[in-house]
């Protein structure tokens, strides 16, 4: 009786949550979307249906849906960008490699280069595993790299389904930095990390 009166509002929910990542115009944030919509309708078999028209129909919307979003454009020197930053922040590494800079403190480091888009650019490095090394350094990055990879090869066989949100950090913070740097999500991230971990812990 309670899962009938919540799926609308679970329904709702998440078309509300896919519609704000869509106009986001986070074109990694859309793929991420895509990937963990496709393996849920694999996984769950919403996607795979007798009715092979229905399930052409809904694949060529969602292409198609996915495809007005990713294309539109963004910085064409985005790409530059990003590589003269991962160069930088490899620099710094180097330079710093066993306490990093400390947080917050690399884009001090940043400005130390020439910038050859202005000093508008100065900016963090878009992936967050440089930057948590960057900032930290190779002792604490190790420690907090061992306890995760610990963690998550304990639970990840039992817990596959909930650990999904990991495989979106991993994506989006590939090519992005507002998970370190931005306080919604890191407030996210943590929300959603106790929220795993509270999962994980009652199984």
């Amino acid at each position: 009786h309670r899962d009938l009166h919540s799926f609308p509002t679970r329904r709702s929910s998440d078309l509300l949550a896919s519609m704000l990542v869509l106009i986001s115009f986070s074109k990694t944030a859309i793929v991420a979307l895509a990937l963990i919509v496709a393996w849920h309708g694999l996984s769950t078999g919403k996607l795979v249906t007798s009715c092979r028209l229905c399930m052409t129909a809904r694949i060529i919307a969602g292409l198609s849906i996915l495809g007005i979003f990713l294309s539109t454009q963004g910085d064409v020197y985005s790409l530059q960008k990003r590589l003269v930053l991962m160069k930088e922040a490899t620099s710094i590494i180097l330079a710093h490699p066993l306490f990093g800079t400390g947080l917050w403190n690399n884009l001090y480091e940043h400005a130390r280069f020439a910038q050859k888009y202005g000093h508008v650019f100065i900016q963090p490095v878009h992936n967050i595993l440089l930057l948590w090394i960057m900032q930290t350094g190779l002792i604490i990055s190790s420690l907090t790299g061992w306890w995760l990879w610990s963690w998550l090869r304990l639970h990840w066989k039992e817990q596959v389904y909930y650990l999904m949100p990991l495989v979106v950090l991993v994506i989006t913070g590939g090519v992005d930095h507002y998970w370190l740097t931005l306080q919604q999500n890191m407030l996210l991230m943590g929300v959603v990390g106790g929220m795993i971990i509270q999962r994980v812990a009652k199984s």
